[in-house]
């Protein structure tokens, strides 16, 4: 019900009946795709790969502004604590509170996927993420080719402008001033 939403939940009632194009985007499924494969024999793959420095800069900045809400939380509510709960956690994940850490995860994942991938074939797409940001309609329309979705060149132009460039890193834009043209 929380994927379909209340509508869609009482029409459907499940992922199994849906008569429409579905799918979802959780990086955690980088180690539970054999049991969606299982459930979802015949679903299409796509593998993101984001270069893993920026990958580790964008955990710890995550991670950074979680631990600061939750300790203006804590700060806020210390004269109450003796009413709530105790914390199950401070904190996500040791691991993506240093960029070495958030690099070793980063490949963890891209090393995981890559062995998914590779077994997949026909059945998997990787595409850069710089590439999607840099040039949006062109790998829209690939996505939409490999997945077998009717398109047009507006619709590929209106979902090419929900893409945020500004999550393009500078280490990218460096990276292209350096390589210059082909």
């Amino acid at each position: 019900m929380s994927y379909l939403g209340w509508r869609q939940y009482l029409h459907y009632r499940s992922p199994y009946r849906l008569d429409i194009p579905w799918g979802w985007k959780d990086p955690r499924n980088t180690f539970t795709l054999p049991l969606w494969l299982e459930l979802f024999p015949s679903a299409r793959v796509i593998h993101i790969h984001r270069d893993s420095p920026d990958v580790a800069r964008s955990l710890l900045r995550r991670q950074q502004q979680i631990l600061g809400r939750r300790a203006e939380r804590y700060r806020w509510l210390r004269s109450l604590g003796w009413l709530l709960p105790k914390p199950r956690q401070f904190t996500d994940t040791v691991r993506c509170t240093s960029l070495a850490e958030g690099i070793r995860l980063s490949l963890e994942y891209v090393q995981e996927a890559q062995t998914h991938t590779s077994k997949l074939g026909q059945q998997a797409l990787t595409l850069r993420y710089e590439d999607l940001l840099l040039d949006p309609v062109t790998q829209l329309r690939q996505v939409a080719d490999f997945c077998v979705l009717p398109t047009n060149e507006r619709k590929l132009s209106e979902a090419a402008q929900l893409v945020d460039r500004n999550r393009l890193d500078h280490s990218i834009s460096r990276l292209l001033t350096i390589s210059g043209p082909n």
